[in-house]
């Protein structure tokens, strides 16, 4: 439950990173993406234990559908981790004038 909490806390950071227009939109939006990467990250680790318990207790189709939400989950966390250190790098090329 912490963890969704973290997430949706997550997504209104990055939303009101990309709706606010200064200096700071950048590095702000890096965090966004940064705190759901993590989220998301540990929220797919979770996910594994639940695939290795399900497939201990010889539920196949639990373990399949579960290892396919964790799998779309540690893309989407790959994904953020990427955009957080690509707006990483658009913030630190960037002089000010």
């Amino acid at each position: 439950m912490s963890l969704l909490i973290a997430f949706a806390g997550g997504v209104a950071f990055l939303g009101y990173s990309m709706i606010v227009r200064d200096q700071l939109q950048i590095p702000l939006m890096a965090s966004g993406f940064a705190i759901c990467g993590l989220v998301l990250a540990a929220m797919s680790v979770m996910g594994l234990g639940g695939v290795i318990r399900a497939g201990r207790d010889r539920r196949d189709g639990t373990a399949v559908v579960t290892a396919l939400i964790a799998g779309g989950m540690a893309v989407a966390s790959l994904m953020s981790l990427a955009a957080a250190a690509i707006m990483s790098l658009i913030w630190s090329g960037t002089r000010p004038t």
